[in-house]
């Protein structure tokens, strides 16, 4: 990757860490009105080690590039994995409400955020096809989108947290 690209790519990479950390991004694609009730309330976790979990994995495949490992000179607050298979269906790893989809987000291509109970959220980036919209109500292990190689957040208070110590 020569300079210029590694420049910009790590400036798109920050613009869309301070989008998506500020809230911008979830105000931008969906904003319920006031008086609307919930879209989802799903039954609140019985304690902290149910709630560590309560995640399954995305898709079935090996785990190419660990969380904080450097890709392409940057820290990653993900993991990305490689299908088995092209064009492999991902799932929701929890149950909640589809928060973005963005056909462009920054250097990540196709992405949903799935907005989950207690603050928590799923990123799902790399995706050859999407299958849902904003506000739609997912289950965990529905298909969501399409992808051979997957980058997967597990945010909580938009903080990325490590997806091996929730994932079962």
């Amino acid at each position: 990757m020569s300079p210029l690209n590694c420049k910009r790519f790590f400036w798109v990479f920050v613009v869309a860490a301070i989008i998506f950390l500020t809230g911008c991004a979830r105000t931008r694609y969906h904003s319920p009105s006031p008086s609307a009730p919930p879209a989802f309330e799903p039954e609140p976790a019985q304690n902290w080690a149910a709630e560590r979990q309560s995640f399954i994995w995305p898709v079935k495949g090996t785990l190419e590039v660990p969380f904080g490992a450097k890709d392409e000179g940057v820290t990653t607050k993900g993991v990305w994995m490689r299908t088995p298979a092209r064009e492999a269906p991902v799932a929701a790893a929890r149950d909640g409400v589809v928060s973005l989809v963005d056909e462009k987000f920054g250097s990540f291509g196709k992405t949903v955020i799935v907005e989950h109970r207690d603050h928590w959220a799923t990123v799902y980036a790399g995706n050859s096809q999407i299958l849902v919209g904003v506000g739609q109500k997912v289950r965990q292990g529905e298909w969501i989108a399409r992808a051979s190689r997957l980058y997967f957040e597990i945010r909580k208070n938009s903080k990325a947290e490590n997806p091996v110590a929730y994932v079962q």
